[in-house]
C-alpha cells in the first residue's frame, strides 16, 4: 500500500513561493521517486511447515524496515537484517527506504502455519532383532508417555486395528514382528520392524521304556533310556509334564499297580526331547483253590478262560500264557492243583479290559483216584482296566460256585469252554450283567450257596442250589460207579435222551440250566444219594429252574386284582438291564418302582412320584432310557393319564400328566422306531409325541370290547389284541399313521387256540419273523402271514380257563415264546418253541420260593406279567395273596428273576422295533 505524499510537497513548495508548472505561480521543483515495495519470499499464504522469509527490494541501497505485530513499519521500525523464520500464523508489514527517495508503499505478507502434531516415539524391541538358538520372549516399549502399542506378526503394516501389544511376545520360531506407537496428540510413530531368527539346537532323543507301556498282570520293572551320550532322564508317575525340576531318573522304576510314567531328556548343548509317556495297566487275578464239598482236589488242571466276542457259540478264550504256566494241552495253557487243592495264576495271563473272565478246573482227584469228568468253574467277572478282579483271593472253585456259573453264564454258553457273545455294546453290556448275577447265588470265598442277596432284598433257593451242586458231587467223588453216567445221561445238550451227552459235570451244569424241566425225578435222585451240601431240598422240585426272589418295599395292596391288566406289560427292561415296574405301593398315590440288573432296589420306597401317576400299571421304555407309564383311574369310566420319566427317575411330564384322564384311552402302551408312544384309544390306536403331544387318534369302528394288549413290528405297524372278541375277531393291526388295515397282513396261517365267547385275550408280541403271539384265557395263537407248523396253543404248564381273562407273552433271542397263563388259573409260566411245541413241564416253571399254588380252587400265589432280559434272565411279577380269594383282598408282588433260563434279547423292546431285531440275541 502507498501513502500519498504529493499534496504536502506542493503546500511546502507553494509556501516557498514555487510554482507547479503553471506560469502564474513560477517555475516549481519535481518531487523524488519513491522507492520500490518490499518483496516477500516466499509469498503471504497457508503453510504446514515453519517458513523463513526472506523481504527484497529492487532499489539499490534501501533500507528495509518491518513489523511483525500489526503496526504500520516506518525508519523506527526493526531493519531488516536476514531471514526471518515465522514458525506460527503471523503478519508481515514492511517499508523501503532508500536515500533520493521516497519511502516506499508498506507490504503486508500474511502468513497462515498449520504445522501437524510431533510423532510419537518409534517401538523399541528387547530382545532386539537378531539370530537365537532358542525361543525369544519379546518385550516392546515406548518413550511416548501414554502410548500404545501395536503389532502383526504376518508381515502386514500395523495400524491401530492390529494386536495390541499386553505383555511379552513368545517368539519360538523364526519371525518378523512390526510395530507401531500411537500417543494421544501425537502422530503415529514410524513402523519399526524386528525379525528373529531362530535356529534351535537339536532336540535330546526322546527317553524309551522298557517294557513298553500295556497292560501286565504282574508288578513290572521299567527302564529308561536315552540314545543321546549324556542326557539326564527326569520322570514323574502323577500325570504332571516332566522338567529339569521333576525327580531324576537313577535307576528301574517299580510298577505294581496301574501308573503313568512321564519322562523328559535333557543334554548339554542340546533342546529338551519331547515328554514320552508309557501307561501300564497291571491286572493282578486272584489265587484259587479247587475244592468237592471241603476236600482238596489235587492234579486238576486249571484254565483261564474270558467269553469269546466274536459271535454266540465261539470257543472260550484261552488267558494263561504257556509260557509261563510251563503247560498247555488243547485248551491253552493251564496250572495244576496242589495237594491241598490250591493254585496261583498270578503273572501268568493278560486279558482285554471289560471282557468277561472265568476259570476252569478239569480233572483231578477228589480222594477216589483221578477224575477226567470232574469239571468245576468259577466266575471272576469283568477284566478290569487297572487293579485286580473284584473277586476275592483266594477263590473257590466246587460244585456250588459251579452251579452258580452255569446258570448265570447259561444264556451265552454252550459248554464249560464255549462261552460266548455277539461282541456288541448290548451283548457285552448283558454278558457283563450275567456274569456280575454270580454275587446273588454263592460266595467266591467260602463257596457257600447264599440265602440272601447282598442288598438284602433277594430270597436265594439255597437249598436247590446244595441239592443241584450234590448232583455234580457225586460224580466228582465218584460216590457210585454210575454217578457220572447217570449224571450225564439226564443232563444232555439238548434234554432229550438221545441228546448230545456231556463229558464233565460243569458241561452237565450248563445243560441242566438250559433245560430245568427235564429228568428232574432222575437228577433229584443223583442229588438225594449223598448230602455233600446242606441243607438240600427235602422233597422232589417240579423244575430246577433257579429264581430269585426279589421283595419291593410297601407292595402290599388291598385293592382291585382285576385292575391288573397282564397284558399291558407292568414290567419293562432298559438297555442298561435295569428293571422297571408299575403297581407297588400301599400309599395313596404311588410310583414306579426301578430295580438294578441285581435286584437292588434303586427307586424310593413308595416309587418315583410326580409327572401325573397314581396306579401305574403299563410301563414301556424308549430308546433314549425314559420311561412311560399308563395311569388308569377306576371307576364307572376308567380314564388313563400317560406319565414319562427319566432313567434315573425324574418326572419329565407336567404335574397332571400327559392327555391327564382321557376316557378313551386304553392302559397298555408300546414305543415305535420314531419314539412315539401308542395306546389303545376307543376301538383303536393313539400316537403321542416324545413331548406327550397326541398327535395320531384314530377312535376304530365300535363293536369290540376295549383293546387290552398292544405291540408294534418291525414294519412300524401296530397290533391290539382285545377284549371279548365275539363275532369281531380277536387281534387288529394298524399303520405307523394309525389307520386301520382292514384284513390284517397277518392270520392267513395260524396255530394254536382262537379265543371265542367270552374269552378275553390280553398279552400279544411280535417274533423275529414278524409274526404275532397273543394269549387267550383257553390258550395261545400264533398268526403268520407264511405257512406255519400246526400247534395246540396248550400245554408246558398252561391253564385252561374258559372265558377268563388271558396273560401276558414275550419272546426270548431264540424266538421261544413266554406265556403265563390267565388271572382265572394259577397264573403259571411256560415256555414254548417258536414251532409252539411246549419246552416247559407239564406244571411249567416254577421256581423255588414261593412257587403257584392254589388254595380252594383258586390262585394264592401266581405270575403276572414277565419281562426277558438281555442277560438270559427272565423277570416276572409275582403275587401272593394273604386272604381268602375274592376280587377284594390283599395280595403282595414281588419280582422273580429266573437265572439265566431264557435266550438273551435286545432290551428295550423299542430297540427291537427300531433296529429290527424283535425277538432277537443282541
Amino acid at each position: 500500500m502507498r501513502l500519498a505524499v504529493f499534496g504536502f510537497s506542493c503546500l511546502f513548495l507553494i509556501l516557498a513561493g514555487c510554482s507547479t508548472g503553471n506560469a502564474k505561480y513560477g517555475n516549481l521543483v519535481s518531487p523524488p521517486p519513491a522507492t520500490g515495495a518490499p518483496v516477500f519470499s516466499p509469498a503471504a499464504g497457508s503453510y504446514n511447515s515453519v517458513q523463513t522469509v526472506s523481504i527484497t527490494d529492487p532499489i539499490a541501497g534501501a533500507a528495509i524496515y518491518f513489523t511483525t505485530n500489526g503496526t504500520v513499519p516506518t525508519a523506527s521500525s526493526t531493519p531488516y537484517a536476514g531471514p526471518i523464520t515465522v514458525s506460527s500464523t503471523e503478519t508481515l508489514m514492511a517499508v523501503a527506504i532508500a536515500p533520493g527517495y521516497v519511502s516506499s508503499a508498506v507490504e503486508t505478507a500474511a502468513y497462515t502455519i498449520s504445522l501437524p502434531p510431533p510423532a510419537t516415539a518409534a517401538p523399541v524391541f528387547s530382545p532386539a532383532a537378531g539370530s537365537y538358538t532358542s525361543g525369544q520372549t519379546v518385550s516392546i516399549t515406548d518413550a511416548t508417555a501414554g502410548a500404545a502399542i501395536y503389532f502383526t506378526r504376518n508381515g502386514t503394516v500395523p495400524t491401530a486395528s492390529s494386536t495390541l501389544f499386553t505383555g511379552p511376545i513368545t517368539v519360538s520360531s523364526t519371525e518378523t514382528l512390526m510395530a507401531v506407537a500411537i500417543a494421544p496428540g501425537y502422530a503415529s510413530s514410524t513402523v519399526v520392524t524386528a525379525g528373529y531368527i531362530i535356529t534351535p539346537p537339536p532336540a535330546t532323543a526322546a527317553p524309551v521304556f522298557s517294557p513298553a507301556a500295556g497292560s501286565y498282570n504282574s508288578a513290572q520293572t521299567v527302564s529308561i533310556t536315552d540314545a543321546t551320550a549324556g542326557a539326564a532322564i527326569y520322570f514323574t508317575t502323577n500325570g504332571t509334564v516332566p522338567t529339569a525340576s521333576s525327580t531324576p531318573y537313577t535307576g528301574p522304576i517299580t510298577v505294581s499297580s496301574t501308573e503313568m510314567l512321564m519322562a523328559v531328556a535333557i543334554a548339554p548343548g542340546y533342546a529338551s526331547s519331547t515328554v514320552a509317556t508309557a501307561a501300564y495297566t497291571i491286572t493282578v487275578a486272584p489265587d484259587g483253590k479247587v475244592l468237592h464239598g471241603n476236600t482238596p482236589v489235587s492234579g486238576a488242571h486249571v484254565y483261564l478262560l474270558a467269553a469269546n466276542t466274536s459271535g454266540y457259540g465261539n470257543a472260550s478264550v484261552s488267558l494263561l500264557n504257556s509260557a509261563l504256566t510251563g503247560a498247555f494241552d488243547a485248551l491253552g495253557g493251564y496250572v495244576t492243583t496242589a495237594a491241598d487243592g490250591s493254585f496261583t495264576i498270578s503273572g501268568m495271563y493278560q486279558c482285554t479290559p471289560n471282557t468277561q473272565v472265568y476259570a476252569y478246573a478239569l480233572g483231578g482227584n477228589a480222594g477216589s483216584g483221578d477224575n477226567t469228568a470232574s469239571g468245576m468253574l468259577a466266575i471272576l467277572g469283568n477284566c478290569p482296566q487297572s487293579g485286580s478282579f473284584t473277586i476275592n483271593s483266594p477263590f473257590t472253585m466246587n460244585e456250588v460256585t459251579t452251579i452258580a456259573a452255569a446258570y448265570v453264564m447259561a444264556g451265552f454258553a454252550n459248554g464249560a469252554t464255549h462261552v460266548s457273545s455277539s461282541g456288541t455294546p448290548l451283548a457285552q453290556t448283558g454278558i457283563a450283567h450275567a456274569f456280575g448275577n454270580v454275587v446273588n447265588l454263592a460266595d467266591s470265598t467260602t463257596g457257600a450257596a447264599l440265602t440272601a442277596t447282598p442288598a438284602g432284598n433277594g430270597a436265594v433257593p439255597q437249598s436247590e442250589i446244595n441239592t443241584l451242586a450234590n448232583m455234580l458231587a457225586a460224580c466228582i467223588g465218584l460216590t457210585s460207579s454210575n454217578s457220572c453216567s447217570s449224571l450225564f445221561e439226564n443232563a444232555t445238550a439238548d434234554g432229550t435222551a438221545s441228546g448230545a451227552q456231556p463229558t464233565d459235570t460243569a458241561t452237565a451244569a450248563i445243560n441242566i440250566a438250559h433245560h430245568p424241566g427235564a429228568n428232574v425225578a432222575e437228577l433229584y435222585t443223583l442229588g438225594s444219594a449223598a448230602l455233600t451240601f446242606t441243607p438240600a431240598l427235602s422233597q422232589q422240585p417240579n423244575d430246577f429252574s433257579v429264581a430269585v426272589n426279589f421283595s419291593v418295599p410297601n407292595s402290599t395292596w388291598a385293592g382291585n386284582s382285576e385292575a391288573i391288566f397282564q397284558g399291558a406289560h407292568q414290567i419293562a427292561v432298559d438297555a442298561g438291564g435295569n428293571v422297571w415296574i408299575a403297581g407297588f405301593s400301599t400309599s395313596t398315590a404311588y410310583g414306579l418302582m426301578k430295580l438294578s440288573t441285581l435286584g437292588a432296589v434303586l427307586s424310593p420306597p413308595d416309587g418315583y412320584m410326580g409327572g401325573g401317576p397314581s396306579s401305574p400299571n403299563g410301563v414301556a421304555v424308549d430308546l433314549s432310557g425314559n420311561v412311560w407309564v399308563t395311569n388308569p383311574a377306576f371307576g364307572v369310566n376308567t380314564t388313563v393319564t400317560v406319565s414319562e420319566f427319566s432313567n434315573t427317575g425324574a418326572p419329565l411330564s407336567p404335574s397332571t400328566g400327559f392327555v391327564p384322564n382321557n376316557p378313551q384311552l386304553g392302559v397298555a402302551i408300546a414305543i415305535d422306531a420314531q419314539g412315539n408312544a401308542w395306546l389303545p384309544y376307543g376301538f383303536g390306536v393313539a400316537e403321542l409325541s416324545p413331548a406327550g403331544e397326541m398327535i395320531t387318534s384314530n377312535p376304530g369302528t365300535s363293536g369290540i370290547r376295549t383293546p387290552t394288549g398292544l405291540a408294534i413290528d418291525a414294519n412300524n405297524n401296530l397290533w391290539l389284541a382285545t377284549g371279548f372278541p365275539q363275532q369281531t375277531g380277536f387281534f387288529y393291526e394298524f399303520s405307523s399313521s394309525g389307520a386301520a388295515i382292514n384284513p390284517p397282513t397277518l392270520g392267513k396261517y395260524s396255530c394254536g387256540v382262537a379265543p371265542g365267547g367270552e374269552d378275553e385275550t390280553e398279552g400279544v408280541a411280535i417274533d423275529a419273523s414278524g409274526d404275532l403271539w397273543s394269549v387267550g384265557s383257553e390258550g395261545f395263537a400264533k398268526e403268520s402271514a407264511t405257512p406255519i407248523p400246526p400247534c395246540s396253543g396248550t400245554g408246558g404248564g398252561f391253564v385252561y380257563q374258559i372265558e377268563d381273562r388271558g396273560g401276558d407273552v414275550a419272546i426270548d433271542g431264540d424266538g421261544n415264546a413266554w406265556i403265563i397263563s390267565g388271572s382265572g388259573g394259577n397264573g403259571t409260566l411256560s415256555e414254548f418253541s417258536n414251532s409252539g411245541s411246549p419246552i416247559s413241564p407239564s406244571n411249567g416253571f416254577v421256581g423255588i420260593l414261593y412257587e403257584p399254588i392254589t388254595l380252594n380252587g383258586y390262585a394264592v400265589v401266581s405270575f403276572a406279567d414277565l419281562a426277558p432280559d438281555s442277560s438270559g434272565n427272565l423277570w416276572v411279577i409275582q403275587q401272593l395273596y394273604t386272604g381268602d380269594y375274592s376280587h377284594q383282598m390283599p395280595y403282595s408282588f414281588y419280582a422273580k428273576e429266573f437265572i439265566g433260563i431264557s435266550a438273551p434279547v435286545v432290551t428295550p423292546l423299542s430297540a427291537g422295533v427300531k433296529n429290527h431285531t424283535l425277538g432277537s440275541r443282541p
